[in-house]
């Protein structure tokens, strides 16, 4: 029996662009902690290339992160207010 999806037959495989369009979210969401709900082009470049089977190093893009969050954390602190969750799924969504 032939499994079907909103009316597309389905081989059980995916396409590139899907396969690149999950990376994308993956590495937004759980990798640099990124706060979106939908598809963006933050991390198109680097998915593309984890999806082409490319090996890239990703220290660089793991230290911008931290970066980042470091400066979030010193603009709460500055400002006099809890840290809170940043960094975390859904903590620093809020405010930005």
């Amino acid at each position: 029996m032939e499994r079907v999806y909103i009316g597309l037959p389905q081989d059980g495989g995916v396409q590139d662009r899907e396969h690149v369009s999950f990376l994308n979210m993956w590495l937004e969401r759980f990798i640099f902690c990124g706060c979106t709900v939908g598809p963006t082009s933050n991390f198109q470049v680097i998915a593309e290339q984890l999806a082409g089977g490319i090996h890239l190093p990703l220290g660089r893009y793991f230290l911008g992160a931290t970066y980042h969050l470091l400066h979030e954390v010193s603009v709460k602190l500055s400002a006099g207010q809890p840290i809170g969750n940043i960094g975390v799924h859904g903590g620093s969504c809020k405010s930005r």
